[in-house]
This record gives structure tokens, C-alpha cells and sequence, in this order.
């Protein structure tokens, strides 16, 4: 199982030597499940991973419990934290006109994986550029860089993880070239998502299929890698070809009952502080990633919205994180930060 690393948060048995605590409503007698559901995987009756749930779904006629109100508290306090770290970790990833003279040269933020040189002189927020045919850099307003939170699927940090922990992990990672090909991989951390449905070919049946709302979850993937891989081959690459990568998500509601597959035991009674199959309280909206895709255009043509099986589709469908641009061989997120130079 590759190493999961959840900060902002620790877990509370401690996940790294002298710094875990338990979350404030986790102890008795209030018993508030967040940790143990978002946080301290181990623990899950789902076994080594995050359950991602966002909503309580109270149902008339069930007992309400006091450790699900104290759920909500922990909830709103947990996604907090994360948004507010997201903005400081977007809005820090480069150097920008907030904190020094604005550069003509600046190409936008890198991450920090190569030396700095000239060519990556880096950028945030409100700048940008990209290179001509000579692999200068030149500045592109259309090319400037918007804050995170675009509709898809964007990490809490753009490149290496900001944290203390025993190992930085980066958020998305991009090997290859366009000769022989792409693999790109996103790894385990928080991600803030928006959630997609299947394309229906009819872009007026849209809204309602789709909420709008967004949600923190924890990327995780069970295998011993531990990390989701997209491969876009050389002929995909063509000039004026439009590559896209995301992430396929779904939502479930999983209630207090032990058979089935969206079943939860531990949403029962928890008053003494283990769960009480005999007493049953509310169910859970959640959401999970399946996998990570890819949609490509050829000639830049997405199609239409009534081509159910075409690329218009592709592209719909996928929580959108990065894109191929081709126009100066960069891998960048939806906003334009750089992610990798080809």
C-alpha cells in the first residue's frame, strides 16, 4: 500500500511521532465519526480509506443522534480549513506581482521540480505566458493563470506537498514526451471536485443532472502504487489536436445496515462508543473517484452536445484537471499553471 499522507489534518493515533490529537468531538462522550471516516482510515469499516462523505441524510422517523450534530461542527471546520489552504497554497506557488515587480518574461509557476533559469521564471495567480516556435518565452494574456476552483477536479496544492511529513508527494505527475507519448498520474491527497453524470445528449437536461455543488474528498486508490495513470499516445498529440485528463467521480448514499454494497455499520447508535446495530440513524452522501480518462479532439473539433458518443461526451464526463498545450508543449492545470514542460 503506498504511503497516504492527509495534512493539513493528523490522525489522531498519530500519524507522525509526537504530533497526532485527537480531532476536538472525537473523544468521549461525544463521539463524532469524522476522523475516523475522513482522516484515520484504518479505522473505517471500509477498510484502508477515506469514505468521502459530504452530507448528513437525516430521515424522518429516525432517532437523531448527538454525535451526528457534532459531525456537522467537525464537517464545516474540516472544509474550511481545506479551502482556506488551497488558496494559500495556489496563491504561494510562484512568484508573483502581489510580492514582487510583475516580469514580461514570466512564463507561470513550475512547481520547483528543475533549478530555476530564466526560462522558468514562475508566476501565480494573474500572470502567465507560454513559448514560441523558438522555445522563448513570451507573455500570452490568454494564457494567464485564474484561481483554483474551476469547474472539475482541482488538488489542495498545485505541484510538492507544503506540509511536514516523512515524504512530499506531488499532486499530478507528467513523464514523456510528445514523441513517445505521456503518462500522467494523480496521486493520493485532497482534491476539491465537481461532480459529473453521464452525458445524455441533451445539454438542456444539464442542470439537472448536475448540482453545481462542490466537494472535498481525499483521492485515494487501493493498490500497492497507490496512484491513478492516464497514457496519451504519440498520434493523439498532433498539432491542433485538444487533449484533456480528469477524473471519473460518482456519489452514493450509503446507509446504517451491515449487507450490501452501500451499506455502513458504523452509522449506527454510537452513545457508548461503539456502534449498536439494533439502533440505526441517518444514511451519508458520498463521493468517490472511479478512475482518471482522458478525452481528445481532433483538429480541435469537440463535436456537438447531442453526440452521445463522441468526444463532446468524453470531455463532459470527466472532472476536468489538466490540459495538453500543444502550442508550446506544456501540461497544464485548467487555470494555465504550468505543470510540466515537454
Amino acid at each position: 500500500m503506498a504511503e497516504r499522507n492527509t495534512q493539513p489534518f493528523y490522525k489522531g493515533a498519530g500519524e507522525f511521532e509526537g504530533s497526532g490529537t485527537s480531532w476536538p468531538l472525537r473523544t468521549s462522550p461525544y463521539y463524532s465519526r469524522v476522523e475516523d471516516q475522513e482522516i484515520d482510515f484504518e479505522s473505517t469499516s471500509f477498510g484502508d480509506k477515506s469514505k468521502n462523505y459530504q452530507f448528513i441524510a437525516f430521515r424522518p422517523g429516525f432517532s437523531l443522534q448527538a454525535s451526528e450534530l457534532n459531525e456537522i461542527q467537525e464537517h464545516f471546520q474540516m472544509q474550511l480549513t481545506l479551502t482556506m489552504n488551497m488558496y494559500h497554497n495556489w496563491i504561494t506557488s510562484g512568484i508573483s506581482s502581489i510580492f514582487s515587480p510583475w516580469n514580461v518574461d514570466s512564463v507561470g509557476g513550475h512547481g520547483g521540480e528543475e533549478p530555476p533559469t530564466d526560462a522558468w521564471k514562475g508566476t501565480s495567480i494573474g500572470q502567465g505566458g507560454g513559448y514560441d516556435a523558438n522555445g522563448d518565452v513570451v507573455h500570452n494574456p490568454s494564457k494567464a493563470i485564474t484561481a483554483p476552483g474551476w469547474k472539475g477536479a482541482c488538488p489542495l496544492y498545485p505541484h510538492d506537498c507544503p506540509y511536514q511529513g516523512p515524504t512530499p508527494m506531488s499532486s499530478v505527475s507528467v513523464s514523456g514526451s510528445i514523441t513517445t507519448g505521456l503518462t500522467i498520474r494523480f496521486y493520493p491527497g485532497w482534491w476539491l471536485v465537481d461532480l459529473r453524470k453521464t452525458w445524455d445528449g441533451n445539454i438542456n437536461n444539464q442542470p439537472s443532472d448536475i448540482s453545481g455543488l462542490k466537494h472535498w474528498i481525499y483521492l485515494d486508490n487501493n493498490t500497492e502504487d497507490g496512484y491513478y495513470e492516464v497514457q496519451v499516445n504519440s498520434d493523439e498529440m498532433l498539432t491542433g489536436n485538444e487533449v484533456v485528463l480528469g477524473l471519473n467521480i460518482e456519489s452514493d448514499y450509503y446507509q446504517c445496515c451491515s449487507d450490501g454494497e452501500v451499506c455502513d455499520p458504523d452509522l449506527a447508535d454510537n452513545a457508548s462508543g461503539v456502534p449498536n446495530s439494533a439502533s440505526c440513524g441517518a444514511d451519508r452522501y458520498g463521493i468517490n473517484v472511479l478512475s482518471a480518462g482522458k478525452a481528445v479532439a481532433v483538429g480541435g473539433d469537440w463535436g456537438t452536445e447531442t453526440d452521445t458518443e463522441g468526444t463532446f461526451a468524453d470531455r463532459e464526463n470527466l472532472s476536468l484537471v489538466c490540459k495538453v498545450d500543444l502550442g508550446d508543449s506544456t501540461v497544464r492545470y485548467m487555470n494555465n499553471m504550468i505543470i510540466h514542460k515537454l
